[in-house]
């Protein structure tokens, strides 16, 4: 029965800096509104650093299966494996 009455909520909307609620549609405060841009490349540049350390893993992985073309098919669990990377 709670899972009914929780799909008929009303979600509100928060901020994704702060989590203080925004006007329905927005993602970002008052006290944020105005940073948009800096917020917004803030995240392009995680996600770019995230995609540098995911290639650079995925590198170490083709190197150590011996095979640069193939897909990755690991089953080491040795966490060590690509130590020195990062």
């Amino acid at each position: 029965m709670s899972a009914f009455l929780s799909a008929g909520a009303k979600t509100l909307a928060k901020c994704t800096v702060c989590g203080n609620p925004t006007v329905k549609g927005s993602q970002l405060c008052t006290d944020h509104a105005s940073l948009e841009k800096v917020i917004a490349a803030e995240k392009e540049a995680a996600m770019e650093r995230l995609g540098e350390e995911y290639n650079m893993l995925e590198s170490a992985c083709r190197s150590c299966q011996g095979n640069i073309t193939r897909e990755v098919l690991c089953t080491n669990l040795y966490i060590g494996c690509g130590d020195g990377l990062m």
